[in-house]
């Protein structure tokens, strides 16, 4: 009895081994075909469902692979190193580990960048502005010409005080004195306007 269910234990160890391995291969071929078409983050995920069926290495390469084109630097290191460790004796450890050295100097060049202080800015000029002419704020206000002459200061001093009244006064005296002395002169001078008659002597 105990022989009888130490065999239909390693029967069925057998078929449930016989079903992961066909799982396995169904996944495989599923992920080789997604990464063919470039869709790497389905084949990712197939090459993962391959492997948690069968634990080939194959398939920790096939996952690298995925990384690697998906541009999962560190991602992909770590499942190259996997397969490596797992198949120590793998026809194409050389280009891996050459891969591996690639991959592991990009990664160290982006941290680099990524953790680099700025340089710098560029300084640039202002934008111009623009003004609405006018007088300046202290400019005095404008002065209107003018043709009319200003007037002259108003002399408010007497009449007798000015010298045009005395000039007035001796030029009438010259005046008067002149009509007085034609008028005396005439006068003296005068004849009868009647014309002389002859005189006749009568006996």
């Amino acid at each position: 009895m105990r022989l009888v269910v130490i065999l239909v234990t390693v029967a069925m160890a057998f078929s449930a081994f016989a079903e992961d391995k066909e799982a396995a291969r169904k996944a495989y071929s599923e992920g080789s075909r997604y990464y063919n078409l470039n869709q790497f983050s389905e084949a990712l995920e197939a090459f993962k469902r391959a492997y948690w069926n069968y634990e080939d290495p194959v398939f920790l390469y096939n996952i690298a692979q995925c990384h690697r084109a998906l541009k999962h630097k560190a991602e992909a290191i770590d499942f190259y190193r996997s397969y490596l460790r797992t198949a120590p004796q793998a026809p194409n450890r050389a280009e891996v580990e050459r891969i591996i050295a690639e991959l592991d100097a990009a990664l160290q060049k982006d941290r680099a960048v990524a953790n680099a202080p700025p340089e710098g800015t560029i300084a640039t000029s202002p934008p111009a502005t623009t003004t609405t002419a006018g007088p300046p704020a202290s400019a005095p206000p404008a002065v209107v010409a003018t043709t009319t002459a200003a007037p002259s200061p108003r002399d408010e001093r007497p009449v007798w005080k000015k010298g045009w009244f005395w000039g007035v006064i001796g030029g009438a005296a010259v005046v008067v004195a002149g009509v007085a002395v034609g008028v005396s002169l005439g006068t003296a001078t005068t004849k009868d306007p009647t014309p002389s008659l002859g005189r006749s002597t009568v006996n």
